[in-house]
C-alpha cells in the first residue's frame, strides 16, 4: 500500500524544488560570469606577457650595442675595439655597433642606428638590427645578407661589407642601410 502525500507535503516539496532550481540557476549564471572574467583575464595576461617579452628582448638588444666614440675636433667617429674610424656625419653620429671577436670565430662588426636598435616587434625579423656587417670572409648566410662592397683590409682583417636584406624589416629600412653602407665604405685604420 502506497502512502499518498498530503497537499501540504506536496506544496513543501514543490517549494524546496523551486528554491533548489533557483539556486542552481544562480550558480550557473555565476559560473558563466566567472568563466567570462577568467577568459578576459587570460587574454589580458597573454597580451601583457607578449609585450613584456618584446620589451625585454629590445632592452637586451639595446645594451648589446655600443655608441662609438665621437671626436668633434678631428671630425671622426671611432670604434676602438676594431681600431677603425670613419668621418663624422649625420649617419655616423647616430650609429651604434656590436663588435664580436673571440678566438674560435673570425671577428665580426655589426653597424646599426639608434632608431633601429631595440625597436623590433613580432613582425620584424630578429636580425633587423644588424643593418651592416663587416666581415673577414665573403661567406655569410646569403638568405640574410647582400654584398655591399669591399674595404682595404682593416687591422681586424675586415674586407667585406654586407647589407641586411630588407624583406622582413621596416619600410624606411632601405634608405638607412644604403646610408650606413656608404659610411662603412669610408672606414680607415688608426
Amino acid at each position: 500500500m502506497t502512502k499518498k502525500q498530503t497537499p501540504q507535503k506536496q506544496k513543501a516539496t514543490s517549494k524546496k524544488e523551486l528554491i533548489l532550481w533557483i539556486a542552481i540557476g544562480i550558480l550557473l549564471v555565476a559560473h558563466i560570469v566567472s568563466a567570462w572574467y577568467l577568459v578576459r583575464l587570460w587574454n589580458n595576461t597573454e597580451a601583457i606577457s607578449k609585450e613584456s617579452l618584446y620589451t625585454l628582448v629590445n632592452r637586451s638588444e639595446e645594451s648589446r650595442y655600443r655608441q662609438p666614440v665621437i671626436d668633434v675636433a678631428e671630425n671622426r667617429v671611432y670604434i676602438p675595439e676594431a681600431r677603425i674610424y670613419m668621418p663624422l656625419n649625420d649617419a655616423s653620429r647616430d650609429m651604434r655597433y656590436d663588435y664580436r671577436a673571440n678566438g674560435e670565430q673570425p671577428a665580426t662588426l655589426y653597424l646599426s642606428t639608434a632608431s633601429v636598435v631595440g625597436r623590433q616587434s613580432e613582425q620584424h625579423d630578429a636580425s633587423c638590427d644588424k643593418i651592416i656587417t663587416l666581415s673577414q670572409t665573403d661567406e655569410p648566410n646569403r638568405s640574410y645578407w647582400d654584398l655591399a662592397g669591399t674595404l682595404q683590409p682593416t687591422k681586424d682583417d675586415f674586407r667585406y661589407i654586407f647589407m641586411h636584406k630588407q624583406e622582413s624589416c621596416w619600410a624606411h629600412y632601405d634608405e638607412t642601410r644604403k646610408v650606413l653602407a656608404e659610411v662603412a665604405k669610408m672606414i680607415k685604420n688608426y
